[in-house]
């Protein structure tokens, strides 16, 4: 990702970014042989590892050009900016980020030039190298740095990315939304008897339970995201940049990871990260189905289908590449319709066949609701959600209102009797999965 500061940033890909042109060929491997370079200014600055719902550990890397510094040779500048990785030992991973950024004209001496890469890395030790070329002078940079990425403590999953590479290259992200890392976590579940689970997603934003209120965008039929308030009790979104937490009446919120934004589809982004490490949930004895839907906007997004054969990366396109961060005012004006469109949508799960055939008579039945939460409007039917199989169901809710006692969706799913397993964060979360898991092998051992 590319951006310009100014007091604030934007998008520089309106100003001559290029990320789709094949990476020039350059004798990077040479470079980097020769140790660091410095020819002209750049500062690069590497963050801290931070924990995502995926259960993946990001890393993003920054390198800032200063407008006069960078201008002052020429005006134009032709910037190709390279990220490599290499183990503990030296040896250089395979992969690279590729970002073009073109300076064509002068720029305000206050301004800055930042371009980003982001990158998921399993625990270990990394040196993380930073090429960046100016094809106008000709002239490059080449610097290093060190970081280490350490596991969970106490970790429930140490085995947990066998099966993924060690470093994963991520494209240009969108603003304000965590990128889905691809591949399957190794998350085995082994009982004697055989499990048919279901992982249910609902991708509803968190919403008040009080009262819808929207912004319309001019030229549309859409409403801003400020159609579905995600402050209980009327607060507004604080700067929680430097914050490690915040009360404030009527809850208690937690800062959100680097990179993601308090909007509709950041959350949705959170959930779809924790849904797909969900769906990685493998039966050894049985078989997991996979349904995605949005209860809002009543649009099913993934019908129930085998997890194996479930396509995470489309969905991600289907739910991110359309309307960001927009709420259309039909989804606004069929809200009262939503609460019918979860009970429909669960009842029709539970009176489906089984996943999986299995020769056994005595599986065990599983439904796993991801959501975070529903607040319907006032006067709202709520229809409760009947037993229509002999299930066991859990209930995962993410939020960061830890304090919030007002969720419609729990009182919907009371005559199920389900077992609520609450978090707010990537570490939370993993321990939730582990006492998932650890009750559905219970419950398979009898």
């Amino acid at each position: 990702m590319l951006v310009l500061t100014l007091c604030v940033s934007a998008r520089a890909s309106s100003l001559g970014a290029s990320l789709d042109q094949p990476a020039p060929t350059l004798p990077i491997d040479e470079w980097l042989s020769q140790g660091e370079v410095k020819q002209f200014q750049c500062d690069v600055h590497i963050d801290q590892p931070i924990l995502t719902f995926q259960q993946r550990h990001r890393v993003f890397v920054k390198a800032k050009f200063p407008a006069p510094s960078l201008q002052r040779e020429s005006i134009r500048r032709d910037l190709h900016f390279f990220v490599k990785v290499a183990d503990e030992n030296g040896k250089w991973l395979s992969g690279q980020t590729y970002n073009h950024f073109r300076v064509e004209k002068q720029f305000d001496k206050r301004m800055e030039i930042e371009l980003e890469a982001g990158l998921y890395l399993q625990p270990g030790r990394y040196t993380i190298a930073v090429i960046v070329y100016d094809s106008v002078l000709r002239e490059h940079n080449v610097v290093f740095r060190h970081i280490t990425v350490d596991a969970p403590k106490h970790d429930p999953f140490p085995k947990l990315l066998t099966d993924l590479p060690r470093v994963e290259f991520l494209p240009a992200p969108v603003e304000g939304i965590a990128t889905l890392a691809s591949g399957h976590a190794f998350l085995p579940v082994e009982t004697e008897r055989p499990i048919e689970l279901d992982v249910i997603v609902d991708l509803s934003p968190y919403t008040r339970r009080r009262t819808f209120w929207m912004q319309s965008v001019p030229g549309s039929d859409a409403a801003s995201p400020r159609g579905i308030d995600p402050f209980p009790g009327g607060m507004r979104q604080r700067d929680m940049s430097r914050a490690q937490s915040i009360a404030f009446p009527g809850g208690f919120r937690r800062p959100l990871p680097e990179g993601v934004r308090r909007t509709v589809k950041g959350f949705q982004s959170r959930l779809l990260e924790a849904a797909s490490i969900i769906g990685d949930l493998n039966p050894t004895n049985g078989c997991t189905r996979i349904t995605v839907f949005n209860t809002l906007s009543r649009r099913l997004l993934m019908s129930a289908q085998p997890a194996l054969s479930a396509d995470w990366l489309k969905t991600w396109d289907d739910v991110f590449n359309t309307d960001l961060n927009v709420i259309t005012v039909q989804d606004l004006a069929g809200s009262v319709e939503a609460a019918k469109f979860l009970h429909d949508q669960i009842q029709s799960l539970m009176s489906l066949a089984p996943p999986c055939r299995l020769e056994s008579h005595r599986p065990v039945r599983i439904l796993a609701l991801l959501s975070r939460g529903a607040h319907f409007p006032d006067g709202t039917d709520q229809p409760k959600i009947d037993a229509k199989c002999d299930c066991k169901v859990f209930y995962l809710r993410e939020h960061e209102d830890v304090t919030d006692l007002f969720d419609d969706l729990q009182r919907m799913l009371k005559p199920l009797s389900p077992a609520r397993l609450e978090f707010s964060d990537p570490g939370q979360f993993r321990h939730k999965l582990s006492d998932l898991i650890r009750t559905i092998q219970e419950l398979g051992s009898d």
